[in-house]
């Protein structure tokens, strides 16, 4: 589901699999040559777990998130990265929460993290913000829309430590309604951003910011019934749309994730759906335009798509997702050089 590398030779990619039935955490580490099963912990009496992000400051400091599910409950998963081991880090929750859960992660140093999701409060779920200062944690609900009765945030990123972007949805009157909530090292804000002529529906999956005044957030708005490719770009006071490109012939389409390594080379990922088939799609921006990439796909893969993107420069990124290949799900992973 994510990957991050805060260089070319170390990067960690993390998602799930199921084993004899139960669905696991998993947790990859790239060295520079080649791909690696690593040990990651979970709580007592955990029964499953899954990784959703991870977000690396430096090779020796990183934050993977998720959620593990006990007998009676499921609760939010962080673990830390020292350069050597994973850990458990214990994080608050806000008052009666009863089940969290992370989605998005993103460390401005290794003393300024923020982990966000949902937190089910009275039959509710509300947005959800964890911030690491280097020494504790803190648990913040984040504004929603007036009249929202549901809330998620699934990605996050932060160009310092007082400025960071989380995007997700709020459902107002039944509706899904995308959402962006600007942190500036108090208080957590929302955003104003435009919207296709139409949309009816629209959420936001992943946001990258390479500094203060460069954002790209991505996701999906549905106009006239069909689900469309949504990106939208902030340039550190206002936000507008961009049409991006599409494989000819789809139907539907989706986007998931984005790296961007200047405000003039991002790369996003997702999957179009093209004669009745999901298909990995990968855009590329320039700084001038939108462009399509050719992924390579498995021999006897049926479908594809992409769920995480991490690049460490403009032309060298990781894409991480999954590829249908004889009625199973399997691990995809592409290296773009």
């Amino acid at each position: 589901f994510g990957i991050s590398c805060p260089s070319a030779t170390a990067c960690f990619a993390v998602g799930s699999a199921t084993v004899s039935g139960t669905t696991r955490r998993t947790l990859l580490r790239w060295t520079g040559t080649s791909w690696a099963l690593v040990n990651a912990p979970v709580p007592s009496g955990t029964l499953s777990s899954v990784l959703d992000a991870v977000g690396c400051a430096s090779a020796t400091a990183c934050l993977a998130v998720g959620f593990a599910q006990s007998a009676t409950t499921t609760q939010r998963l962080v673990l830390r990265w020292n350069g050597s081991t994973w850990t458990i880090a214990t994080t608050p929750l806000p008052t009666n929460t009863t089940a969290s859960y992370l989605y998005g992660v993103s460390c401005a140093s290794a003393s300024a993290c923020v982990a966000v999701g949902d937190a089910e409060i009275g039959g509710t779920s509300r947005p959800l913000a964890l911030r690491w200062n280097g020494t504790a944690w803190t648990a913040n609900l984040t504004p929603q829309p007036t009249g929202a009765t549901y809330g998620d945030l699934y990605g996050v990123s932060c160009a310092t430590a007082t400025a960071c972007t989380a995007v997700g949805y709020a459902t107002v009157a039944g509706t899904n309604r995308r959402q962006v909530l600007r942190w500036n090292g108090t208080t957590w804000t929302i955003v104003a951003t435009p919207l296709p002529d139409g949309t009816t529906v629209s959420v936001l999956n992943g946001v990258d910011c390479p500094s203060t005044t460069a954002c790209v957030a991505v996701g999906s708005a549905t106009v006239g019934g069909t689900e469309r490719r949504l990106v939208l770009r902030g340039n550190g006071t206002t936000w507008s749309t961009s049409t991006t490109p599409l494989p000819t012939g789809t139907t539907t389409s989706r986007l998931n994730a984005v790296s961007c390594t200047s405000a003039s080379s991002c790369w996003v990922v997702g999957s179009a759906v093209v004669s009745g088939v999901r298909k990995r799609l990968v855009i590329r921006w320039n700084g001038t335009a939108w462009s399509l990439i050719t992924a390579p796909i498995p021999a006897t893969a049926t479908s594809t798509e992409f769920f995480g993107v991490s690049c460490t420069s403009a032309t060298a990124c990781w894409a991480v997702g999954r590829a249908e290949i004889t009625g199973a799900s399997h691990q995809y992973v592409v290296r773009f050089t």
